[in-house]
Formats: C-alpha cells, sequence, structure tokens
C-alpha cells in the first residue's frame, strides 16, 4: 500500500535595504511504495520519478505562494476592515 506524506512552511522576513517583505515556503513530500525484492527496473527509473516529484512540487509551491501574495493584497487593500 502506497502512503504519502507531507508538510509545508511558510515563512517572512524583512526584504534587504527594508523594501517589504519575502515570503519563502518550504514543502517536503515523501512517497512510500513498498515493491517486490526482485522487481526489475528500467536504467534511469528513480531519475525520471525524482524529476516528476520536483516539478510537481515546485509548481505547487509556487501557485501557494502566488495565493498568498493575492490573500495579503486583498487583504492589504481594506485597512479600515483589519484593524
Amino acid at each position: 500500500r502506497c502512503t504519502f506524506m507531507g508538510q509545508s512552511a511558510l515563512s517572512h522576513k524583512i526584504a534587504p535595504a527594508n523594501e517589504g517583505w519575502v515570503l519563502s515556503f518550504d514543502f517536503d513530500l515523501t512517497l512510500q511504495i513498498p515493491l517486490p525484492r526482485l522487481l526489475p527496473l528500467p536504467p534511469g527509473f528513480n531519475a525520471i520519478g525524482s524529476r516528476i516529484v520536483r516539478s510537481t512540487c515546485n509548481q505547487r509551491v509556487e501557485q501557494t505562494l502566488l495565493n498568498v501574495r493575492d490573500a495579503y493584497l486583498e487583504w492589504a487593500s481594506f485597512p479600515e476592515e483589519n484593524e
């Protein structure tokens, strides 16, 4: 039975020269697939799988940061309601 385990962490810090904020997002994903002992895998199988997972994670992290940015900009545009 396959399992996924993951976690994400969004953090911020002041940008150089106090010109706003820098957001960063750490995303960890672990996929566990039990394989039979003698399963023949083609050469490069792990590398291809790693590239697919890396690409998917990068896309999701990028989209999450864009969503956070958009939500913040929307929130910040109504200062009287956010006090």
